[in-house]
């Protein structure tokens, strides 16, 4: 079920009055602070292709793009789920045109976002579960994103294959990002192991972490090791927060699957949980 007062034993949570006449519990480490929640298990079913683009969960807008290119698009009992049509090109826009079936949620602008009182002093981590009927083959991928408001700046988390960048089995985990100005990348070694937790933590000057692993839970901002990267999102750094090129005004975060040769098969991929959390005040 979606929540806006959701923690963990590292994090703040932010109780409504009416729940907690105290003040909020304090984290055991770390200045993070729960903002926003989902458990797509506990939501009420909404088919994004039959029944419309936009579904209001907890309070915030979830959309889905490209849905003509996806075979699955739904809130299910398993999750959030999305699946790429097999016979249908999609890809991510390493200097090309975005085209694979996506879900997007807004930081802070547009009608119901999840976190309208953001600043730009304040650093932001995007954490989603995410398990597969499937691994990855045939150049296919999935993962999750951050993009700016005219999709000129990104970054992704993925697992890919890619037989031109890994040896057998081809597969791995990719950190990639895109300015105007030029695409960066950090790959993990080739890895059979699939993973399924998967963060996104965007920083003041612009620079996002990366980080994956195998867990099936959401865990402690910045601690999972299996795969680490971190890519800088703007030409300079700065310490003027309004002189950044990407700063949080421009903040998506996308759940998305590509199926960039239009090669089979099917796979669904099923998000179960997902959690925002800020640091700085």
């Amino acid at each position: 079920m979606a929540k806006v007062f959701p923690g963990g034993s590292s994090v703040t949570r932010v109780f409504p009055p009416s729940l907690t006449p105290g003040p909020p519990a304090v984290a055991a480490i770390g200045p993070w602070t729960v903002r926003y929640e989902v458990d797509w298990t506990a939501e009420a079913a909404h088919n994004f292709k039959t029944e419309g683009a936009v579904a209001t969960v907890g309070g915030v807008n979830w959309a889905m793009s490209d849905g003509g290119n996806a075979q699955t698009g739904a809130i299910t009992s398993n999750g959030l789920e999305i699946s790429c049509d097999p016979t249908t090109t999609s890809d991510w826009p390493e200097g090309g045109t975005l085209s694979a079936p996506r879900f997007y949620v807004a930081l802070d602008v547009g009608t119901n976002p999840m976190f309208a009182a953001a600043n730009l002093y304040q650093a932001f981590c995007f954490q989603a579960v995410i398990t597969s009927s499937a691994d990855v083959s045939t150049d296919a991928f999935y993962g999750t994103a951050l993009q700016n408001g005219d999709a000129s700046r990104w970054a992704t988390s993925l697992r890919e294959y890619n037989s031109g960048v890994w040896g057998s089995p081809y597969k791995g985990h990719q950190m990639t990002a895109q300015l105007p100005e030029a695409n960066f990348s950090s790959e993990s070694s080739a890895t059979a192991t699939q993973h399924t937790f998967y963060e996104l933590t965007f920083l003041p000057s612009g620079t996002i972490l990366a980080s994956s692993s195998t867990a099936t839970t959401l865990q402690d901002p910045m601690s999972q090791t299996a795969f680490q990267a971190f890519l800088a999102t703007n030409t300079s750094v700065t310490d003027d927060p309004d002189a950044t090129n990407w700063d949080k005004d421009e903040l998506y975060f996308l759940y998305m699957a590509g199926n960039p040769n239009a090669l089979g098969p099917n796979i669904t991929h099923t998000m179960t949980h997902f959690r925002l959390l800020s640091a700085g005040e």
